[in-house]
């Protein structure tokens, strides 16, 4: 048995784990206006419905759109029925609000004038109480509008931040501070708050987006999720950023002094396939976004923020070939099988490397087919063949190279099948029959004439005339002519027969005679 054995040389990437602690960013995010959009999901703290309700964002537009609902803030909301609530912008630089109550008409306030400017920090806000709707720019109440409905939440529908629920509404500029409140905030509360960030806890805060991760303007390709600090907040998950350059990216945002007693740190670790990172109590092997929060003193939380990432093993992917009846040496495994195998080579202050061998055994067909006791077919397609003659110590047939062999006496002969890959020897199969006569009582009374022949020969009879039948065969095993009932001499006209060898086979009621016939 044929051994291959593989000998690899490796050039080994060292990765090595990163921990670092960062101070909160003061970031916002930019959205380009023409795909960005953060997808809150459909959250229990997202369905707010009844008279109060306050949304509130530091937002600095880079362009409006024509109409005042162009350009979305704070949007979930559904045409059919009409319910939900939003806060938007655009047509020059007004303020919208809108809230919907299952009925025909939706229930909105747009602000008289044009109270925002592009490229320039405002803070924005709206409120309902049950009474009135208002709208807030840098804490001052600009606009108001008695309203005595209840709002309904649009149940099947996604809070969307920079974009309307169903797309095409899209924000240019940047965001920062994003605050949704199932409570309505008074005109005092919004300017003791507006300036600064906040605690997660307070009471009526559902979502809070502070959008302080990242680096500024850096790549932040890692980041998939904005993280939501309102207690027990669900992250949300940034869609048709491109989080690299000084758009569709986390940008510098509002300057915003942090409340006494809070934090808001960030971790960046990375660790190799198969460790784990030890973060509070939890043994961590994912990738992903962890949060850990501890009591602090004023009120506030303090919130640590892990960004993990798990760098897989260094995987290096080979081919090789060998042929049936080889063994592939691969590590300490001995292959026979088409197959993919693993190997792993063990890590020195790095991430174990992978070793991936896709290994294919190329078969040769060996299968024959010995043609009514005088010919042998090789049924392998495309290959090189040399005939043997068992009985001469495997001696090679002189010419004998055909996908079909027709020995001259009767023996026993086998074949070498080989490709540009692979060689192969075949068992030895007997030939019995050439121009014999089987079963027999006395001499056989059927013969051929003329034996070559160009356009005909007879099968004749000598003695006293007998019952027979015949079939004549190519040289492919297949039977061009048969009768089963024959008394007398008969003639067979072969003269539209392609030259060549064929093969008759004749049975009369206690004899059988196959006999090769040449058409020339």
């Amino acid at each position: 048995m044929n051994t291959k054995i593989n000998i690899l040389t490796f050039a080994i990437i060292i990765s090595f784990t990163i921990f670092s602690l960062q101070i909160k960013a003061q970031n916002a995010l930019n959205f380009d206006g023409t795909n960005d959009r953060v997808d809150c999901g459909n959250s229990a703290a997202s369905q707010i419905s009844g008279t109060h309700i306050t949304l509130e964002a530091w937002i600095k537009p880079s362009s409006f759109g024509p109409n005042v609902w162009s350009n979305n803030i704070i949007d979930k909301e559904v045409w059919s029925p009409q319910n939900g609530y939003m806060l938007r912008c655009g047509s020059g630089g007004k303020l919208n609000f809108n809230l919907g109550n299952t009925t025909s008409s939706w229930h909105e306030i747009t602000s008289t004038n044009n109270v925002l400017s592009v490229n320039v920090w405002a803070h924005v806000a709206a409120t309902y109480d049950g009474s009135y709707m208002r709208l807030y720019v840098n804490g001052i109440c600009t606009d108001s509008l008695a309203k005595n409905i209840s709002f309904v939440d649009a149940s099947n529908s996604n809070l969307v931040i920079g974009d309307y629920s169903g797309g095409g509404r899209y924000y240019a500029g940047n965001i920062d501070e994003v605050r949704i409140w199932n409570v309505t905030r008074t005109k005092a509360q919004i300017q003791a708050d507006m300036n600064h960030e906040i605690c997660g806890g307070i009471t009526g805060l559902k979502l809070y987006f502070r959008f302080d991760q990242g680096v500024a303007a850096g790549n932040n390709s890692s980041i998939l999720s904005a993280i939501n600090s309102a207690t027990n907040g669900t992250n949300a998950n940034l869609s048709g950023f491109a989080l690299s350059g000084t758009s569709s990216n986390f940008v510098v945002g509002k300057t915003l002094p942090t409340p006494s007693g809070a934090s808001n740190d960030s971790i960046y670790a990375t660790i190799c396939q198969g460790d784990y990172y030890l973060f509070g109590n939890q043994h961590l092997t994912n990738s992903g976004t962890y949060q850990a929060i501890y009591s602090a003193a004023g009120g506030c939380d303090s919130i640590v923020h892990l960004f993990l990432t798990v760098n897989p093993s260094s995987l290096v992917q080979f081919f090789d070939t060998i042929c049936q009846g080889e063994t592939y040496i691969f590590g300490n495994q001995h292959l026979t099988q088409s197959g993919d195998y693993y190997d792993t080579l063990q890590k020195v202050n790095s991430c174990d490397s992978i070793l991936k061998l896709s290994l294919y055994v190329r078969y040769l067909n060996m299968n024959m087919n010995v043609i009514n006791g005088i010919s042998i077919h090789a049924f392998a397609n495309g290959v090189n063949f040399q005939w043997l003659d068992c009985d001469s110590n495997f001696a090679k047939i002189s010419g004998a190279t055909s996908q079909n062999f027709y020995p001259t006496v009767n023996g026993n002969y086998a074949v070498i099948i080989s490709d540009s890959h692979c060689t192969d020897t075949s068992i030895c199969y007997a030939i019995t029959m050439i121009d014999g006569i089987q079963n027999y009582d006395n001499d056989f009374s059927l013969s051929i004439r003329p034996n070559p022949s160009q356009s005909s020969f007879v099968i004749h009879q000598s003695g006293i005339n007998q019952n027979y039948s015949f079939k004549i065969y190519n040289s492919i095993n297949q039977c061009i002519i048969q009768n089963d009932n024959v008394s007398n001499d008969l003639i067979i006209s072969n003269e539209s027969w392609p030259n060549g060898i064929y093969f008759i086979l004749i049975k009369t009621k206690n004899q059988s005679l196959m006999q090769k016939i040449i058409k020339d």
